[in-house]
């Protein structure tokens, strides 16, 4: 498995999770804090914080902080730009700009890389 597969595979999974879908689909339009996407979800803060934090990983959403709360919004070109070409295409393309330096390997003490990770 390369480390575009290892990087896609993980991406594709995040995004294969209906809450992650509806986080995305509510981020759509404006960002907004956990308490808005709460509401907007209908999901319980610790449910909703753990999906945050997968599509961070993934950079589809970035996070900011407004006095005491973290506002989230879309980071990735695929939900903010028109894509040209496949799905496949725009995923290649979300990889190149925010993974290949999650799959270089980790200096002692770091969390392991997503490469490291995926090796038996």
């Amino acid at each position: 498995m390369t480390p575009d597969d290892i990087c896609g595979y993980k991406c594709m999974n995040v995004l294969g999770n209906e809450l992650r879908c509806k986080i995305i689909r509510s981020l759509k339009d404006n960002p907004m804090t956990v308490t808005e996407l709460c509401k907007t979800t209908t999901s319980e803060q610790s449910r909703l914080s753990h999906s945050l934090k997968q599509l961070r990983e993934c950079n589809f959403v970035g996070v900011s902080k407004r006095g005491k709360e973290r506002v989230y919004s879309l980071k990735s070109d695929l939900f903010t730009k028109k894509i040209d070409g496949t799905l496949f295409d725009a995923m290649k393309g979300h990889i190149e700009k925010h993974c290949m330096d999650k799959l270089k390997p980790k200096k002692g003490g770091e969390k392991k890389s997503l490469l490291e990770r995926a090796k038996p």
